[in-house]
């Protein structure tokens, strides 16, 4: 799937989230570790494009210091595939693949487009997205504050889409959404909603 591109991700309220807490740190620069598939690589989008590379330097210039990401991320990636990922690199830092490595000063998540678009129920959904928050937290020293999760954009007005009964796939976005969003509240992570945005590609198809 085609994904939007950084500077919308932005638009939807990325940086003001994202401002809230990077000054929580104790160092000098605010170290930044994000979670994700294809919308946290920003695949088909350049590097120095991608939302992950420009927020460092767009906080720079506001005098919130944040290190350049840690990105735990991949186009394609699944619930399932995250965690898989952070077990390795929990393993391979010593940890017993349960172990939630703490000390990133800010951690982002975004997942579930994968998995929505591959069918699978939101119930099947909702115990492996709580898994990746509660990694999430652990990763930020038990902050959830320090965690941003970002809602899954609505992929299906874009051509792509569009070719795959966008109506059924909109409704289980939606349930997925509600997932991410009671999940948030829950434990205390700050929310990002990319959803309302994501729409607009109906009347600006400029956007994707």
């Amino acid at each position: 799937m085609r994904r939007l591109s950084r500077r919308h991700l932005l638009r939807a309220g990325v940086m003001g989230g994202v401002a809230a807490v990077a000054g929580c740190g104790t160092r000098d620069s605010a170290s930044f570790l994000t979670l994700g598939d294809s919308y946290t690589v920003g695949s088909g989008v350049s590097r120095e494009d991608r939302w992950t590379t420009r927020l460092p330097e767009r906080l720079q210039a506001h005098g919130h210091a944040l290190d350049d990401p840690t990105v735990v991320a991949d186009g394609g990636w699944t619930a399932d595939d995250l965690r898989e990922a952070t077990r390795e690199r929990e393993l391979a830092s010593g940890g017993d693949g349960d172990a939630q490595r703490p000390g990133s000063d800010l951690v982002t998540l975004c997942i579930g487009a994968n998995d929505a678009f591959q069918g699978r129920p939101a119930a099947e959904f909702r115990p492996r997205f709580e898994t990746l928050l509660a990694s999430a937290i652990g990763y930020a020293g038990d902050r959830p504050e320090s965690v941003l999760v970002l809602t899954i954009p609505d992929y299906t007005l874009t051509p792509v889409g569009q070719q795959h009964d966008p109506d059924t796939n909109r409704d289980r976005l939606d349930a997925y959404n509600g997932i991410v969003e009671d999940a948030s509240a829950a434990r205390g992570a700050r929310l990002v909603d990319l959803v309302a945005p994501s729409r607009r590609v109906a009347d600006e198809p400029e956007l994707v």
